[in-house]
């Protein structure tokens, strides 16, 4: 049985998405932390997959064999990398079918995955998720999201230039950086950062505001980018995990955390770090309550937070003694 089955359906006909399925180079354009060091030839693929596993970017580089069926239309990748920086290994086997339903196209993907090594900690299927891409309630990475039309209708055109009209334009600093972009005024600061900006570090989980998973900097302090409009963001300064990998403080809390066992599945992780260095800057003096108080906007279902609060607490005292 594969670890990960995933399905989705596209307003296509088979034969124009099996096109796009077999443009390889363009498939990859669109997994967020894909890239090929070459171009594929005689099915042969070499590339690399950058994800994030809670506070830790894994970068696997390594080989592949591609297989197509144009007749059955079904396909199938056999893969494996190495990320010798965290000395761990992964072998992976995708495939993937699709099936005409008149004028649209179901894609179907299942996935085997073994991961061995130090990363073997994390759980394997949201390492998957994170590189089949984010939540398929909101149209797979290779769905209607990235295949343009060929034959608009003049409806659909006409809707195409109403959303043109609506569209609003945004200026903002995005780790440092200056970004100028165009949103729909409706686009949270989350999509806006894993799907235009591709930082996937910014997990998106009840996108109420209340589990705190998507917990970001806007202008040096914590916000939930599940309920933040991009928009709200002009002229503002966003900070992700991705943009602390130098910070010192985030550096000790990451140690931490993997010292006191602070994280499992990881998928709460980077909301968890960025409150909690907001804490450890404001709050020098806190004692485990005071710990529990401000970590409270942050929900995990696997640690059961002693963890958390033990290696928020280390970090604090190691500060104290250093500036003692």
């Amino acid at each position: 049985m594969p670890q990960i089955a995933q399905s989705f359906t596209v307003g296509f006909p088979r034969a124009e998405v099996w096109r796009m399925l077999a443009d390889v180079e363009r498939v990859v354009t669109c997994m967020p932390g894909a890239s090929l060091t070459r171009p594929p030839a005689g099915g042969k693929l070499l590339g690399e997959m950058r994800v994030k596993l809670g506070p830790i970017v894994a970068a696997f580089a390594g080989e592949g064999d591609l297989a197509m069926d144009d007749a059955a239309y079904t396909g199938t990748i056999r893969g494996q990398g190495m990320d010798r920086k965290n000395n761990s290994r992964v072998r992976a086997e995708v495939e993937f079918k699709a099936t005409d339903e008149g004028a649209a196209t179901r894609v179907e993907i299942a996935v085997d995955f073994s991961l061995t090594g130090t990363l073997a900690q994390f759980s394997r299927g949201a390492l998957i998720q994170e590189i089949l891409g984010r939540r398929p309630t909101r149209g797979h990475a290779l769905g209607r999201r990235r295949l343009p039309n060929p034959h608009p209708s003049r409806r659909a055109q006409a809707g195409d230039r109403g959303r043109e009209h609506t569209m609003k334009n945004v200026a903002l600093s995005v780790n440092g950086k200056k970004i100028a972009a165009t949103v729909e005024p409706r686009t949270h600061l989350g999509d806006f950062l894993r799907e235009q900006q591709l930082l996937t570090a910014t997990h998106l989980g009840c996108e109420h505001g209340v589990c705190g998973a998507c917990t970001v900097l806007l202008d040096g302090r914590p916000v939930r980018s599940c309920i933040t409009l991009a928009v709200a963001c002009e002229a503002g300064a966003v900070t992700t995990l991705e943009g602390l990998e130098n910070d010192p403080v985030m550096a000790e809390l990451r140690e931490a955390f993997a010292a006191e066992h602070g994280l499992q599945c990881g998928f709460c992780t980077p909301g968890m770090l960025i409150s909690a260095r907001d804490l450890v800057l404001r709050k020098a003096g806190a004692d485990d309550r005071a710990v529990r108080i401000e970590m409270s906007g942050n929900l995990c279902r696997c640690t059961g937070y002693r963890g958390i609060v033990r290696a928020i607490r280390r970090v604090l005292d190691a500060r104290k003694k250093t500036k003692a």
